[in-house]
């Protein structure tokens, strides 16, 4: 695994580590889940509270936990790169299987008013509630992603974001630093 693929998996990582106590487990989805509702101001016990307390704890669910390798219901960052390391050897296409539908649910969290793209205020609450980033930096990042002129980010450029954090290692790529300054 390259330099720049280890330091931008190691972000993620950190990111997602809500306790910060080096391993991800399914509290940590939880907490964030807790952290974004209270974000968006969901009343408590409603459809919308459940279903993004649900959207979220699905991507530990689907996405995080099959890294486990050791069956400890905790998966640390050996793991986790082992994992992504695998995935990241697989061609491009190898996304819309193991990826994607975790970047869908991030998508229709983030996706708050149902447009179909995501504003950079929504982009800023989603990355601030979910990976502790900094509302400036947040801002910064997503104005890198986001062309000028447009009103906000669609699926189809989320995922485009998401393969370029991924796969490219092009060192001043604007997608390096989506979970943070690396």
């Amino acid at each position: 695994m390259s330099d720049l693929r280890e330091r931008k998996l190691q972000r993620y990582f950190e990111a997602i580590d809500n306790d910060g106590d080096g391993v991800l487990t399914r509290d940590d989805f939880t907490a964030v889940a807790q952290r974004y509702v209270q974000a968006l101001a969901l009343a408590a016990g409603s459809a919308q509270e459940r279903t993004t307390a649900a959207a979220t704890v699905k991507i530990w669910d689907d996405l995080i936990a099959p890294m486990d390798a050791d069956g400890s219901g905790q998966v640390t960052f050996a793991e986790f790169g082992a994992a992504f390391g695998q995935l990241l050897l697989i061609e491009r296409e190898a996304y819309a299987a193991s990826i994607r539908p975790s970047a869908d649910a991030y998508f229709d969290l983030c996706d708050t008013d149902g447009s179909g793209e995501v504003t950079q205020a929504e982009y800023v609450r989603l990355m601030g509630a979910a990976c502790g980033i900094p509302a400036e930096e947040a801002a910064a990042t997503y104005r890198s992603l986001v062309p000028a002129g447009h009103a906000g980010m669609t699926r189809d450029s989320w995922h485009q974001m998401l393969l370029e954090f991924f796969y490219d290692q092009e060192p001043d790529a604007p997608a390096n630093h989506l979970f943070g300054r690396i």
